[in-house]
């Protein structure tokens, strides 16, 4: 984009004059100067059927859009807006082109306020953008793609009362500010994973302030992976009728953590995802954990979560289980805990003692050998451990693979 002052100049009155007349508008390096202002007072019918393309352009004045009913094309590109744009009473429709339009903002710099409000979009793009001030999307029905890829909002959005018909595209956005998404429905939306550019630089989709999500419901696919949320993630009376999936996601706040995982493991769990249910019911368990004190968290740690793995992991009690047995077994072997019956000889050996671990292990009891005193309280102790690791692996079993 050239500086401003090497930028053919036009006035705005030009610019209404040709859509007046139906002329195609194709801008390339202009200035534009004034407002501009497209209603039924220029438009006898409501109706806009100007191709209009304005690329690598300045638009000085206020953009303002009301009542209008588009049939062409309409096409920002590198384009900067200092004034504020406002497009309200809209509604873009295809008739009997072959193509349907598609309403899109490329790679543009925004200077000033945007608002969006009761507008019908097929196709709409804004793309490569950088807003420095509050955005507005307020009744609007996406018909078909709404792609908002890479756009930066330096300043609060708020989406309210609307409706994304088929995909909404938020990957790699980066929001600077509040993000308040409210009584907005979804079918498929990604705000998710990182891109790398043409200079190899990472990006995210990233959430500098709160990012709320109230009364929206998402019928389809929703995917969040490795979105970073650096402020409040707050979803209330939200509904999730498929998947959420938060995979390599950061969610800063521990109780928005727990909230968010546990609305993915039930998402999960109502279409039969089990296995991404597990991971998400351990994050929750996670999350659950670290906000207690430490005196509490680290016992679970070891206990919940490196010997039990919370319940859903067999293998992992397995293991331990194993590691229990293997090393009371190396104990009564150093320690020459065990005797035969009624203080009979017993050969102290590895067989005799990982047998006599096993036993005391499984059962509280034991058969053919006695405990001798230098022992007992190991004895004891590993009876209860064995006690505790059965119970984990029977309902570890009943949770992982009858799901009760």
């Amino acid at each position: 984009m050239g500086l401003i002052d090497e930028k053919t100049p036009e006035n705005s009155k030009e610019v209404l004059d040709k859509i007046r007349k139906k002329e195609i508008i194709d801008y390339n390096n202009y200035r534009i100067t004034g407002d501009i202002k497209i209603d039924k007072s220029i438009l006898e019918m409501g109706q806009l059927e100007s191709q209009i393309t304005i690329k690598d352009s300045h638009i000085e004045g206020e953009l303002y859009i009301e009542d209008i009913v588009f049939f062409g094309n309409i096409q920002f590109e590198r384009t900067t807006f200092s004034g504020p744009v406002t497009i309200k009473n809209c509604r873009i429709d295809p008739g009997s082109r072959p193509s349907e339009p598609t309403f899109s903002f490329i790679n543009c710099k925004f200077e000033k306020k945007i608002l969006f409000d009761h507008i019908v979009f097929t196709h709409f793009l804004l793309k490569d953008s950088k807003i420095k001030r509050d955005v507005k999307f307020e009744h609007i029905l996406f018909e078909k793609t709404a792609n908002f890829h890479k756009t930066c909002f330096n300043g609060q959005i708020h989406v309210t009362d609307c409706y994304f018909t088929l995909y909404a595209n938020f990957d790699g956005v980066v929001f600077g500010d509040v993000a308040n998404f409210v009584r907005t429905t979804f079918k498929y939306a990604t705000f998710f994973q990182k891109y790398v550019d043409k200079n190899k630089k990472v990006h995210f989709c990233i959430f500098k302030k709160r990012a709320i999500f109230n009364e929206v419901t998402f019928h389809e696919e929703t995917v969040f992976d490795e979105a970073q949320f650096l402020d409040e993630l707050i979803f209330k009376k939200s509904n999730f009728l498929y998947t959420l999936s938060l995979k390599g996601t950061c969610i800063m706040f521990l109780k928005d953590r727990e909230i968010a995982y546990r609305k993915a493991k039930k998402a999960s769990e109502d279409h039969g995802f089990y296995s991404d249910a597990t991971h998400y019911y351990i994050d929750e368990m996670k999350a659950i954990r670290e906000q207690k004190p430490w005196y509490i968290r680290i016992p679970e740690l070891v206990l919940f979560d490196w010997f039990l793995g919370y319940g859903v992991k067999p293998e992992r009690i397995i293991i331990s289980w194993v590691g229990i047995v293997v090393l009371f077994a190396i104990g009564v072997y150093a320690s020459k805990g065990i005797s035969g019956v009624n203080g009979g000889d017993l050969i102290n050996d590895w067989v005799n003692s990982l047998e006599f671990s096993i036993m005391r292990a499984t059962t509280p009891g034991v058969i053919g050998f006695q405990v001798n005193d230098n022992f007992k309280i190991f004895a004891f102790i590993e009876a209860l451990i064995g006690t505790y690791f059965w119970a984990g692996i029977i309902a570890c079993i009943g949770k992982k693979f009858l799901r009760v």
